[in-house]
């Protein structure tokens, strides 16, 4: 299970607190913080506009590059080639 910066960034829309929250939460249940890096950004940029969120595109570039499965209650999310867990 990994979590993203992108994910940590879109909690502190909420508050920092609870991104530090869902950082140590997902930390302590056995998750590695997954740097964004420059072939995930290319991915999501040739992505189809499947899905427009552009967190959601960076988190399934992510889950392409690295042969990870991705999890999302999205239905959105099955249309790309990718590993998924329904959440």
């Amino acid at each position: 299970m990994t979590a993203t910066g992108g994910q940590l960034f879109d909690q502190l829309a909420w508050k920092e607190r609870d991104a530090l929250n869902f950082r140590d939460q997902s930390l302590a249940a056995g998750a590695a913080l997954l740097t964004i890096n420059e072939a995930h950004a290319i991915e999501t940029a040739a992505f189809p506009g499947i899905h427009e969120d552009p967190f959601d595109r960076l988190i399934i570039a992510q889950a392409r590059i690295e042969g990870m499965t991705a999890v999302s209650s999205d239905a959105r999310w099955s249309e790309y080639s990718i590993a998924l867990r329904r959440a």
